[in-house]
């Protein structure tokens, strides 16, 4: 009974670390076979897209120049806060337009003075209409000095030009303003993507055709947009042409609750975009994960049923008669092999991978259009096959799981039946 215990433990762990193909009548050398997965070949739709990239901005911007020059005695913003059109930004302060005004306003008053005065005069006839013309006159134009003096010293205060959020500041209290951009504001709730399309894609191009957008370093975070509209010229330079393309609204403002990350687009974001260009029906579709490429040309490996030994041998013997140059050690492994492929007697019957040239159409993230070389149905190898040669035996975690199963009942079978004959025996002895 311990004999055929040890017998089955040693034989499991051998099992699991390794499957093999064996020749057990003419002992030779193991192959050892690959594991791998595949899916397989089926029909499908799959589009033609365009992929752009670019950086978002907002619809509606500004760069804030103080009309005035002046001194920074306040600063009512930061970074990041929300602003309503007309909303104060920061407090000038300019000497010289404060004495402007205050002369303006003297001399306002003296004019208003002198008016009434000549007005009763020329009411009594005393004064000439001449003079008192002359009076009204000067009123006006003291009105118009006043208002003008206070127009530039209301222009000490730096005001938001429109609604949005102030992105940058670059004025500091205390520092010389003026000439200079002091803030900038963006409407962040209307973005626009504007990318460059090659020349050759206009043709499929038209306005108000809808785009896929994704952020870069986010794929949840995604929203449809549509072409605006279509750059008027061609850059000679490169040979593109700009796509204006429109975002819409955001659904509230980002930068309205500052404690949280917010999944909003945002200007100044980059960004992914695709535009369904063409749509092929009920096309070959494959896993993209399953294409590989040797010397540029695309691959597949397929799995099936290893050929007959006659067929083997007759094929290996035409390769030897075309590839003379081979040494006689891979020869050895090739009739190694086909023999082999003679006498399954494994607890895996395993399969061949045979590698297969394909003529690719439409791709996508997931799959890609086969034209020529796969029919659907047929098991492609998805992993596993970047270490693949053509006609390598493999197997799948679904056979491994089967073969198991069938070498446990066996080797249980098995301890069974020597038990019984070792009960036997001591009988006999009785």
């Amino acid at each position: 009974m311990f004999f055929f215990l040890t017998l089955f433990l040693s034989c499991e762990n051998s099992f699991e670390y390794e499957y093999q193909y064996k020749d057990y009548q003419a002992g030779e050398q193991e192959e050892p076979m690959l594991l791998v997965r595949s899916e397989k070949a089926f029909k499908g739709d799959i589009s033609n897209y365009l992929q752009l990239t670019g950086t978002l901005e907002s619809n509606a911007q500004a760069s804030v120049i103080p009309e005035t020059n002046g001194t920074c005695l306040a600063l009512y913003v930061r970074e990041g806060d929300f602003v309503e059109a007309g909303a104060p930004l920061a407090q000038l302060s300019n000497r010289s337009l404060d004495a402007v005004e205050e002369r303006a306003e003297l001399e306002l008053s003296r004019a208003e003075r002198e008016f009434e005065k000549l007005e009763r005069l020329h009411k009594q006839g005393i004064v000439s209409s001449r003079e008192y013309q002359e009076a009204e006159i000067a009123l006006k134009t003291a009105r118009t000095s006043y208002t003008e003096a206070n127009k530039n010293k209301s222009s000490t205060t730096v005001r938001s030009p429109l609604k949005g959020v102030v992105t940058s500041v670059s004025l500091r209290q205390g520092e010389q303003a003026g000439g200079q951009p002091a803030f900038v504001i963006m409407d962040p709730e209307n973005l626009r993507l504007v990318a460059s399309v090659p020349e050759r894609d206009l043709n499929t191009l038209h306005k108000g055709l809808d785009v896929e957008i994704f952020a870069a370093y986010d794929e949840n975070l995604h929203t449809t947009g549509v072409v605006e509209r279509i750059g008027p010229v061609v850059d000679p330079q490169t040979g593109s042409i700009q796509l204006f393309i429109e975002l819409p609204p955001q659904a509230k403002n980002p930068s309205s609750d500052q404690n949280k990350t917010s999944s909003f687009f945002r200007p100044g974001q980059f960004v992914r975009a695709e535009i369904e260009l063409k749509t092929h029906h009920d096309a070959t579709l494959i896993s993209k994960s399953a294409l590989i490429y040797q010397d540029g040309q695309p691959l597949v490996f397929v799995m099936k049923d290893p050929p007959p030994k006659s067929e083997v041998s007759q094929n290996d013997h035409s390769e030897q008669k075309s590839n003379s140059t081979e040494d006689s050690n891979d020869k050895d492994s090739e009739d190694s092999t086909n023999k082999e492929l003679n006498n399954p007697k494994d607890n895996i019957s395993p399969l061949m991978a045979f590698q297969q040239e394909v003529s690719l159409g439409y791709t996508n993230a997931q799959h890609v259009e086969i034209l020529e070389g796969i029919e659907v149905g047929e098991d492609v190898i998805t992993e596993g096959n970047t270490n693949l040669r053509n006609k390598t035996l493999v197997y799948t975690p679904q056979m491994k799981a089967a073969a198991e199963a069938n070498f446990d009942s066996q080797s249980s079978a098995a301890i069974t039946s020597g038990s019984e004959q070792q009960d036997e025996g001591l009988q006999e002895k009785k």
